[in-house]
């Protein structure tokens, strides 16, 4: 069965995401995420919390703040809030 989310669902979750990353507050960054999770970020892979742990770790050892941009994309019928990964400390062309 697909378990679908609510456009206010998926936005309040970006929102608890983006204040627990702003806060440096990991466990709850780790609570955002199942245990078998995969990110693959500059074609590293991670998987697990482990592998959501280490991407933290490095965020916050290479970025003096790191914050998520919340943005909707609308294509025809359809629209996708999504939430991009922003740092305000780097120069954006």
């Amino acid at each position: 069965m697909e378990n679908k989310q609510s456009s206010d669902e998926i936005r309040k979750a970006a929102v608890n995401l983006d204040n627990a990353i702003e806060k440096k507050d990991t466990e709850k960054i780790l609570s955002s995420f199942s245990d078998d999770c995969e990110i693959e970020l500059l074609g590293i892979k991670l998987k697990g919390k482990e592998g959501v742990r280490r991407w933290i770790n490095w965020l916050y050892k290479h970025l003096a703040e790191v914050r998520f941009l919340p943005v909707t994309i609308m294509i025809d019928d359809l629209t996708i809030p999504l939430a991009i990964l922003y740092f305000p400390s780097c120069r954006y062309s």
